[in-house]
């Protein structure tokens, strides 16, 4: 594998992680502005990895959420 594709794997991996483990405390408004924030990141900046992880990994958090409300456990 060539460097510069495990930099961006690195990166990613990163982004993915920094945003799935650190958001914890925030609300889920927050969490949503971070992603329009991070969405918008990638419109202008293009696949950015470090930009992309932390995208997908807001976004996995924000559903995650979505789905405990609509299907509460009781």
């Amino acid at each position: 594998m060539p460097v510069t594709q495990t930099l961006s794997l690195v990166e990613f991996l990163l982004g993915f992680a920094a945003s799935y483990l650190l958001p914890r405390h925030l609300s889920n408004q927050m969490m949503m502005a971070f992603l329009v924030i991070l969405g918008f990141l990638l419109i202008v900046l293009g696949p950015e990895p470090s930009v992309l992880g932390g995208f997908i990994g807001l976004g996995w958090i924000l559903l995650n959420v979505a789905v405990d409300r609509v299907f509460p456990i009781e």
